[in-house]
């Protein structure tokens, strides 16, 4: 429910594509857009939905970045009260049992080139604040080109935009070089706590709502801990178990070295990539992490 780069940077694109098709157009999110990336919406476009509120009459709502609309949180329903048709753009494994009529790739690198794509076939044309969400969208979403989605496509779209005058430089501070005193020191704790799993093949760390709480940091300050378990030597599957406010856990995983993690993520009732992934466990954090561990080394 907490949007990232690809979902806003995405929204915007698409939201300069239609503003420029003389569209009346409303970005609606579940949740407040995080600092790094206003870069994307320096007008502050976007808006927070406040459970209560009634949403703008429109002909069409288009969801992207997930084809689940429970995903969406207390939006799902004002959304869905609406009654108007609607439009997934996304590149998440396909939860839908049809998908006529939406626009689902899994085997693009993000929702920003799905919405390239999607404007170029309109005979659109890509702005410098469209070409920044975008660039956005796809940097972050590929890890900075370093992904398995990342295709000879994926560069050629993200030149497209630098020749649209977008700054790499300034796109990378915005989003990378924001960082709190409060987010490092939490960052290092947690890395103290790495664990492997006999064979080597599983990596994993845990972060508790008294530390995160102690260092005051934010929920959103944890969301790219996972990657630093990426650069350990022969380890296929990486995951980060975050303990929530109310006791229940959050996991994150990431799939390495060809090793799908969708499924196991979905044991768990969650969803995402076959290589990137998570779900909301309602157990506390000890044994989420020790059925997850058993459920995961059990199967690699």
């Amino acid at each position: 429910m907490q949007p990232d780069g690809d979902g806003i940077g995405s929204q915007m694109g698409l939201y300069g594509f239609l503003k420029s098709r003389g569209k009346e157009v409303f970005i609606i999110n579940p949740s407040p857009t995080p600092e790094k990336f206003s870069i994307a919406d320096p007008k502050g476009v976007i808006r927070t939905f406040v459970k209560g509120d009634s949403l703008p009459s429109v002909d069409a709502v288009i969801i992207v970045d997930t084809n689940e609309t429970k995903m969406l949180g207390d939006l799902a329903g004002a959304v869905e009260k609406l009654g108007a048709p609607i439009l997934f753009i996304d590149h998440h494994v396909k939860e839908l049992k049809d998908t006529t009529g939406h626009l689902i790739d899994e085997k693009m690198s993000s929702s920003g080139e799905l919405v390239y794509h999607f404007i170029k076939s309109e005979g659109g044309e890509v702005d410098l604040s469209m070409a920044t969400a975008l660039y956005v969208a796809i940097v972050t979403d590929t890890g900075n080109f370093r992904f398995q989605r990342t295709s000879p496509a994926t560069h050629e779209i993200a030149a497209d935009l630098l020749k649209k005058g977008v700054k790499p430089e300034s796109v990378f501070q915005s989003i990378y070089s924001h960082d709190s005193i409060e987010k490092v020191r939490l960052l290092g704790d947690t890395l103290k706590s790495v664990q492997l799993s006999p064979n080597g093949k599983i990596a994993w760390v845990s972060i508790t709502k008294e530390a995160r709480k102690n260092s005051n940091a934010t929920v959103e300050d944890t969301e790219s801990f996972i990657g630093h378990l990426s650069v350990l030597k022969g380890v296929c599957v990486a995951a980060l178990f975050r303990e929530e406010d109310n006791g229940t856990t959050k996991l994150s995983l990431r799939g390495l070295r060809n090793q799908p993690v969708i499924n196991f993520a979905k044991k768990f009732g969650g969803g995402g990539h076959q290589f990137a992934a998570g779900a909301k466990i309602n157990k506390p954090l000890a044994s989420a992490i020790s059925e997850v561990i058993q459920e995961i080394d059990s199967k690699i």
